[in-house]
């Protein structure tokens, strides 16, 4: 089997940035993300709560051009990270946050993407580097969007 893992980074708040994210507001926006990822994440249709639990929720959401949902297990590690795991798949994404509020010049933002592929052999190379290649630019606007998305959440007022 194969499983195509990718992470990427950006930082939250490069010198031309304003206004300036902390640390709080990007995580309020993290979990907004959890909760209503329409506006986080173009493919994403619609999404609704299916249950909550201390420590995170289990969300269905349903992909644009879909007919069926995809349930997901979301774990909230305190102002730190959000695991999203499918069950039905094995995929995994973690979003991550780095850096303190006190040093908002060096917060950063990771994501990572865990994509297995049980229909896939080890030596089918071309298929292989197609996948990765897919993920990676998806993966390269995906945390910069993120990004941006949060900042006009804070300029609307939306993260309190």
């Amino acid at each position: 089997m194969v499983q195509i893992n990718i992470s990427t980074t950006t930082p939250v708040n490069p010198p031309s940035a304003t206004p300036k994210l902390s640390h709080s507001d990007l995580w309020k926006a993290l979990v907004s993300k959890a909760r209503q990822p329409e506006e986080f994440v173009a493919v994403i249709d619609k999404c609704r709560i299916v249950s909550e639990n201390p420590s995170g929720l289990r969300r269905a959401v349903l992909f644009k051009g879909e007919e069926n949902e995809v349930e997901e297990d979301v774990r909230f590690v305190k102002d730190m990270k959000i695991d999203f795991h499918v069950p039905a798949t094995g995929q995994a994404v973690s979003n991550i946050i780095s850096g303190l509020d006190s040093d908002p010049e060096h917060l950063m933002l990771t994501f990572t993407f865990e994509w297995p592929h049980p229909g896939i052999k080890d030596d089918d190379e071309m298929e292989i580097r197609k996948l990765k290649e897919k993920y990676e630019a998806l993966s390269r606007n995906v945390v910069p969007h993120t990004v941006a998305v949060a900042r006009k959440m804070v300029v609307e007022g939306r993260l309190g």
